[in-house]
């Protein structure tokens, strides 16, 4: 007879355990035996809403029959119950099949606008069901203001037959910080202290990391550094969480001696390094945008210190925003020590932006030192690296300087652009070094089967401005066979070289009928410049012709 009634009671506990599935949350099932097996088995499933994972402690099989089994056992949970009076607290059924109607009550009821003892009036009238699912409910309504959630909340703890769970406590916090106003933050507040004093364990961390970041979002940091250091009070350990929003909100608040606090703590309670070094990443990150490189550089700073590397990413940005904010390439070039040796490879742009830096500055030298360190601990530089230094060594005047990064350039099996040829040529064409200007037109033929039109551009400018028609003209002839589009400025320099400087107006005149030919248009002082020069190289012919008569 006792078993019987023994399995009706298992399949019971059965029936329990399979539906605490589609509750708000987890169920714990506690089952316990009593001494004698003359005496019926009893258990009391408890829903408590909770993280914890189902299980059953100390299940005994009703089937087995061992006397001294049970006469050894002693139960786990205290008031046990006869099949007569089998009862359930927070009933995982019922959490199913809560009433609509009643949710339905309680949003009329709390869309109106009441005093607190009106509302708590009007919800007594009510034959409700409360529970964690239909409370559930309640706060996922839209458009009910957080004061009227929290005066039903607070009714509802009085109610005797309520037993509050962490779930629905999260679900408030979460629908109040979601709304993030002013007054209903504060009123959170004072519900986290009153759920704290009457029911240990339902304030979580979780709550309460929402909380705070809500408050450092509204910026309301003395709040938030209040509730951080709170959690003991509530008797809640901090988490990593914890800690790194709080750490998150007090750099974007500038309260770095507070923040570096922080860190020491996360040290102390075993948190630090962990997750802190993408945490700080995008803080960091975030600081340079706001264009505030300075603070984000005391936060790398002291990172580095305590052993973390916040990560490339943040790093590029740093060293982006000190170059360009604040302007200081020398801080920055600092920084890059600190780079661990196998994150070099990756700092290619970090090093590029500050080698840029240093030429746009003119500090040449302390940019060739960065690119030396490239060469030989990494990252290996790139075309655009090299091209930076060539580039400012050429508008310094300091060709031949550019030249032995060529050859390394080779030597490292990267092969110079016709970037870097035409620079050099350029810089030489300045200086009036033609015949410099030429080797290096050498060296980018052996290099490139086609250079560019910018190349033999060079030449031809440079011998235009030297007052060498001829050999302005044979590079013309050379430009043309390479099958280059030609522009009109080319045409009206030559026009110009030859007119003025050779006044060899046959050749001005031939090639100002080719520029019409190809539809350039020529400018009046061009047309002007090849009539006056025909007239004069014929006035002087006829006074030759003169003398020679006489």
């Amino acid at each position: 007879m006792w078993r019987s009634k023994a399995g009706l009671i298992f399949r019971k506990v059965s029936s329990a355990i399979n539906t605490s599935s589609t509750c708000a949350g987890t169920t714990r099932v506690q089952v316990a035996a009593i001494k004698h097996p003359n005496q019926v088995i009893s258990a009391k499933p408890i829903c408590l809403y909770s993280s914890a994972p189902l299980c059953v402690e100390n299940f005994v099989n009703p089937n087995d029959s061992n006397e001294e089994h049970y006469g050894s056992y002693k139960p786990q949970i205290e008031n046990i119950v006869t099949p007569g009076n089998f009862e359930y607290r927070d009933n995982p059924k019922k959490c199913k099949e809560y009433a609509e109607e009643d949710v339905e009550k309680v949003v009329r009821i709390l869309k109106k606008e009441w005093e607190v003892q009106e509302l708590e009036a009007e919800l007594q009238t009510l034959d409700l069901n409360l529970n964690s699912k239909m409370i559930g409910q309640v706060f996922k309504t839209p458009d009910i203001e957080s004061e009227q959630f929290v005066s039903f909340f607070r009714w509802a703890l009085k109610q005797p037959e309520y037993v509050p769970s962490s779930g629905v406590m999260n679900a408030i916090t979460t629908t109040i910080c979601c709304k993030g106003r002013g007054e209903g933050l504060g009123l959170l507040r004072n519900l986290f202290r009153e759920v704290a004093e009457n029911h240990k364990g339902v304030v979580t961390t979780t709550a309460l990391d929402t909380f705070i970041d809500r408050l450092w979002r509204s910026k309301r940091e003395k709040e938030a550094l209040e509730v951080f250091q709170q959690f003991d009070e509530f008797e809640c350990k901090r988490g990593p969480k914890s800690y790194l929003l709080t750490f998150s909100g007090i750099c974007m608040a500038s309260m770095f001696d507070e923040a570096f606090a922080v860190l020491e703590e996360m040290k102390k309670a075993g948190y630090f390094p962990g997750n802190v070094g993408s945490a700080a990443s995008k803080i960091i990150k975030e600081l340079c945008k706001s264009k505030r490189p300075k603070e984000a550089h005391m936060i790398y700073l002291k990172l580095i210190e305590n052993g973390t590397f916040p990560g490339i990413a943040a790093l590029i940005s740093l060293v982006d925003s000190l170059c360009k904010v604040a302007a200081t390439p020398d801080v920055a070039s600092e920084i890059l020590g600190t780079i661990p040796s196998r994150e070099r490879v990756n700092a290619l742009k970090a090093y590029f932006t500050v080698i840029r830096t240093f030429c746009h500055n003119h500090q040449i030298e302390e940019a060739k030192a960065i690119l030396s360190e490239m060469v030989e601990i990494g990252p290996r530089p790139d075309h655009a690296t090299y091209n930076a230094v060539v580039t400012a060594l050429c508008k310094a005047e300091e060709p031949e300087e550019a030249m032995p990064l060529l050859e390394q350039m080779s030597s490292r099996r990267l092969k110079p652009d016709v970037y870097a040829y035409n620079v050099i040529m350029a810089s030489f064409s300045r200086a009036g070094k033609m015949q410099e200007a030429c080797d290096v037109f050498l060296k980018a033929k052996q290099a490139f089967r086609k250079t560019s039109l910018i190349t033999y551009k060079i030449l031809i400018d440079g011998f235009c401005r030297s007052g060498d028609p001829k050999k302005a003209y044979q590079y013309f002839s050379e430009l043309k066979k390479s099958g280059f589009s030609l522009n009109r400025d080319i045409y009206i320099k030559l026009i110009s070289v030859h007119a003025i400087q050779g006044l060899d107006w046959h050749r001005a005149e031939e090639l100002l009928r080719e520029m019409k030919k190809k539809g350039f248009r020529p400018s009046l002082h061009t047309q002007s410049l090849v009539d006056a020069t025909k007239k004069l190289k014929e006035e002087a012919l006829q006074a030759e012709a003169g003398q020679v008569q006489a």
